[in-house]
């Protein structure tokens, strides 16, 4: 948490800073907020130092903090609202086998794409009506939010449907099978592709089921 403070009249020095802010993020709109006497040359001089990084213009993590932290928790800080979905829930469920070097999330905000020493950060826009298939997920220095695996696969089929149509389109999305009729509730699964009222979502989940049916008991 960041303790209230009287207003600084004297530049503040980054160990007053630091004992202020006892969470690992903070934004400029903390340091307004809160009347700290912090210029923009010093977070500057911070960062030439290793004392922070900036995840975005105006968002910045303590660096003793840098590997301590997720790419889920980051990139909850860095924009939002927003939830962990596509290749990143996927590969966390064990759905693909693919290592993904992006954090993906999704977003009501427009499509946005950010890097920085900790990593890419890659948010897909969404319409405010199918946000949300998401849980809270805790952890040491807050929570973030992480799509059911069911709306992950469907966030993927809706916001890739331009260039998934074929059976064989599916195929290469590499799907485990096996794992995703052990872990996906179908009759959720197909309630949520309902949902999103798009009838190429709807058939490309019906199809992924038939598909995996048939993968699985050959």
């Amino acid at each position: 948490m960041i303790h209230y403070v009287i207003k600084y009249n004297k530049k503040m020095k980054y160990i007053d800073l630091r004992k202020i802010i006892d969470r690992p993020y903070f934004t400029t709109d903390d340091i307004r907020l809160f009347g700290l006497n912090v210029y923009k040359y010093q977070l500057s001089l911070w960062q030439e130092k290793g004392y922070i990084i900036q995840l975005k213009r105006g968002v910045y993590a303590f660096s003793e903090y840098g590997k301590k932290l997720s790419g889920f928790e980051l990139a909850q800080q860095i924009y939002s609202p927003s939830y962990i979905s596509l290749e990143s829930a996927l590969s966390r469920y064990g759905l693909i086998p693919e290592f993904v070097p992006s954090t993906t999330s999704v977003t009501t905000r427009t499509t946005r794409q950010f890097t920085n020493i900790l990593g890419m950060f890659s948010f897909r826009s969404i319409k405010k009506d199918l946000f949300w298939g998401y849980i809270s997920q805790e952890s040491e220095y807050g929570n973030y939010y992480f799509a059911e695996p069911e709306k992950a696969i469907l966030d993927y089929l809706y916001l890739n449907s331009r260039v998934i149509s074929t059976l064989e389109d599916i195929d290469a999305i590499r799907i485990n099978y096996e794992e995703f009729l052990r872990i996906i509730d179908l009759k959720k699964f197909i309630i949520y592709a309902k949902a999103y009222q798009n009838v190429k979502v709807l058939q490309l989940a019906k199809n992924l089921i038939s598909i995996a049916r048939e993968n699985v008991n050959t």
